[in-house]
């Protein structure tokens, strides 16, 4: 029983450890975004999730959505260099209320 227990908690410490990770990653590029994107695209787009590489983007707006994939690879550059310990990789745009 003392195995499952150790065991248990060893698997408890290492997500809570991964999703404190994945906070820290999301987080720093929320706080970058404004300074990336410019006070009228920041204004209508937020960053709202970082997985596998891809950050999702999210917007109501569907003039927002174009102009960020016109403006995904300048993005990316930009994010990459004000955070290159983030291996970010792709910019989805998705719908949010």
């Amino acid at each position: 029983m003392s195995d499952i227990n150790e065991k248990s908690l060893s698997e408890i410490i290492r997500t809570l450890v991964e999703d404190n990770e994945r906070f820290d990653r999301i987080f720093r590029v929320f706080e970058i975004w404004p300074l990336v994107s410019g006070p009228q695209l920041s204004a209508v787009t937020t960053p709202k999730s970082l997985k596998n590489g891809t950050l999702s983007i999210m917007t109501t707006s569907s003039s927002a959505k174009a102009l960020v994939l016109m403006r995904k690879a300048e993005l990316l550059e930009e994010i990459r260099k004000m955070l290159p310990d983030i291996e970010i990789n792709e910019i989805k745009v998705v719908r949010g209320y």
